[in-house]
């Protein structure tokens, strides 16, 4: 492709919800496009568990944690120093079967700010555990 100009926007709505999509494609002579939009297979459940790395990593000073429940299970999502000491609780009871998204602002339970470095967040969700490290940097 050559020139400049805009040839596709794609614009949602529903603040990290699924919502609307609306698509406006133009051809190279800026004449618009059908589109039509198809479905992804959002609606399916997940087949297996899955714990997902941070988003963004590192962060500051949010970031979101996305894991997959293939079944309805008791989860327990928490944030712990490389010491091993709990910092935050994100998730602690029931959530249905599905994709997650969980975000973590770097506060503690306490209310306080978290200081930069390496923490490593945990999922305990029925027969599945999972450890991974995200960095926090200020």
């Amino acid at each position: 492709l050559e020139g400049s100009g805009e040839l596709l926007r794609a614009t949602l709505s529903g603040e990290g919800e699924p919502g609307v999509a609306e698509l406006i494609a133009r051809d190279l002579g800026n004449a618009p496009l059908d589109v039509e939009l198809a479905s992804t297979g959002a609606d399916e459940l997940p087949g297996l568990y899955r714990l997902g790395q941070n988003h963004p990593n590192p962060f500051n000073p949010k970031t979101v944690i996305r894991f997959d429940l293939p079944s309805a299970q008791d989860v327990s999502l928490a944030v712990f120093g490389t010491d091993g000491r709990r910092v935050a609780t994100l998730v602690d009871g029931p959530l249905p079967a599905g994709f997650h998204a969980v975000p973590w602002d770097g506060r503690l339970d306490g209310g306080g700010r978290a200081a930069s470095g390496v923490y490593l967040y945990k999922i305990d969700a029925g027969p599945f555990g999972e450890t991974r490290k995200m960095l926090l940097l200020k």
